[in-house]
């Protein structure tokens, strides 16, 4: 009896370590974060729609992340396209009110703004324009928003 209650025991406490977190994101002390927050749409055509009272807001509701949704047609030169400043002004002004709620900026790339884009054409890598164009894209975000 004893020795069946000690493999069960022991059977139990394996599973338990074995289903401890061991990726994911981690903080600067080490411990796991939950990314919980909210999606920003950048191409809202009623004008500008977040300020600093909406991301206080988004903290006292538990946010800590972001999603800006970044339209392709307005940091690329893809057909229909063109890197618009006022547009980056944007983006980086919705990072700095992130910065400065403790909110961490995660950038999604969608294909608003294009006159065509076909992800299975992207994906059969037989357009090297397309490629270069959209690294590019990732290049002007890169150069300008998380410097």
């Amino acid at each position: 009896m004893k020795k069946s209650l000690f493999i069960i025991t022991l059977l139990i406490f394996s599973i338990t370590s074995s289903s401890q977190i061991k990726h994911g994101l981690r903080d600067k002390q080490g411990r796991h974060i939950v990314p919980r927050g909210f999606v920003i749409n950048t191409n809202d055509h009623k004008g500008e729609v977040f300020n600093n009272d909406d991301y206080a807001r988004q903290v006292r509701m538990g946010a800590n992340h972001q999603v800006i949704r970044l339209e392709l047609g307005k940091v690329s030169e893809f057909p229909g396209g063109k890197v618009a400043p006022k547009y980056l002004q944007k983006l980086d002004s919705l990072v700095a009110l992130g910065k400065n709620h403790d909110i961490k900026t995660i950038f999604k790339m969608t294909v608003y703004g294009v006159d065509k884009f076909v992800w299975e054409e992207f994906w059969e890598n037989k357009n090297d324009y397309q490629y270069k164009t959209y690294i590019n894209a990732w290049k002007v975000i890169s150069e300008t928003i998380c410097e």
